[in-house]
């Protein structure tokens, strides 16, 4: 209700000001802060389907959108902005950890960090990348599951060049790993364990 009165006044602020009302209004400071903040911004409205990285700065946009954006993940839509923003950065935090994969301890130090899922998929599995470069090579250090020449399932670390994909001979295989038995067996796509 507080916004839709903010874009009343911002598009009618001219008969706003000269209405017998508008005194109560301007007793008022906080009343005030917030109708000059809504002033000075123009209301400039970003759109609720903007799908680039300003899309993540919740704290500009508007109840109706961060309340869109909490029913697309399936979450609580109501409360006051602040419990919203709250519950979308929660929600954020939550699935930037379950696209990563956190590897440390190898022996060879380029194969340790975060791996983030990419869109691309092997043996109907995620990929998960870590950016960076080989011995002078650039391209990305990928975990992965692939089905290698004898049809059997592994897993690998390796060094994938860019313009290639994870599991050919262009590969640079770091570490492999034969996935638990039950993977093996089935095609259900579970997680293995390396």
């Amino acid at each position: 209700l507080k916004e839709a009165a903010m874009d009343f006044f911002v598009a009618n602020a001219h008969e706003v000001m000269a209405s017998d009302g508008y005194e109560q209004v301007a007793e008022s400071p906080a009343i005030m802060r917030e109708m000059m903040t809504a002033m000075a911004s123009g209301n400039k409205k970003r759109p609720a389907d903007s799908a680039d990285a300003s899309d993540r700065d919740y704290k500009r946009m508007r109840v109706a959108e961060l309340r869109q954006k909490l029913d697309e993940k399936g979450l609580d839509v109501d409360g006051s902005k602040e419990m919203l923003l709250s519950r979308l950065d929660a929600a954020d935090r939550e699935e930037k950890k379950k696209n990563a994969i956190t590897i440390s301890g190898a022996g060879i130090d380029e194969a340790n960090g975060v791996y983030k899922q990419s869109s691309e998929v092997s043996d109907g599995l995620p990929v998960y990348q870590l950016i960076g470069t080989w011995q002078e090579r650039t391209g990305s250090i990928c975990l992965f599951r692939c089905r290698v020449s004898t049809n059997v399932r592994k897993w690998f670390i390796s060094f994938v060049p860019d313009g290639n994909r994870p599991g050919t001979t262009e590969d640079v295989d770091f570490y492999s790993a034969d996935p638990d038995d039950d993977d093996d067996d089935d095609d259900d796509d579970s997680d293995a364990n390396l």
